[in-house]
């Protein structure tokens, strides 16, 4: 169950995803995303965000988020 009431505590959504998900992450996020609104952000050939996936521990666009 998701918390609809996360949208009341937080000033902004923002969801990221990628182009290479797997399809049980797409549909996630499309659950997610219509609980709770917000922004989506999608990236290119990124997989489902683990090092495995990305080869890297670097997440400048996550960052950018967080600090603007």
């Amino acid at each position: 169950m998701i918390d609809g009431d996360i949208k009341s505590r937080v000033g902004e959504i923002v969801m990221f995803t990628a182009d290479d998900e797997e399809d049980e992450g797409k549909e996630s996020l499309k659950i997610f995303h219509q609980a709770l609104g917000g922004e989506i952000v999608e990236l290119k050939g990124h997989g489902h965000y683990t090092l495995g996936d990305m080869g890297t521990e670097e997440f400048p666009e996550l960052l950018e988020v967080i600090v603007k």
